[in-house]
């Protein structure tokens, strides 16, 4: 039987000690956010450090929609007849490469989307 070890990993992180301050809450927006606007920055600075933390790993907001099939698989060497148009294709496994790429490109747009 083999032994049970149990791993603690050691912190590498040192706790912030530095001036939660506008140039502070820039630099974690820039790092967490695409494009913060300036009421952005304001609105986390108000909030302060631990509140702003909180705020952005807050798991409880709605995530998006899955992508969707808006492509057309007329020159996939196999149609993609499994999955009607605007219907999600993500639990639909597909070993053909011309509907992969579609399905890729689909996935590009969609993330692009929730980027922006």
């Amino acid at each position: 039987m083999a032994e049970r070890i149990k791993y603690q990993p050691t912190p590498t992180l040192s706790p912030f000690s530095g001036v939660w301050n506008e140039e502070m809450a820039k630099h974690l927006l820039r790092r967490s956010m695409f494009g913060a606007k300036k009421k952005d920055i304001d609105a986390f600075l108000k909030l302060g450090l631990t509140k702003s933390i909180e705020k952005l790993l807050d798991d409880s907001v709605q995530l998006p929609s899955p992508p969707v099939k808006e492509y057309s698989t007329a020159n996939a060497t196999v149609p993609d007849s499994t999955i009607s148009q605007g219907q999600t294709w993500v639990n639909d496994p597909s070993t053909d490469g011309s509907i992969n790429s579609l399905r890729r490109a689909s996935f590009k747009k969609w993330w692009m989307g929730n980027m922006i």
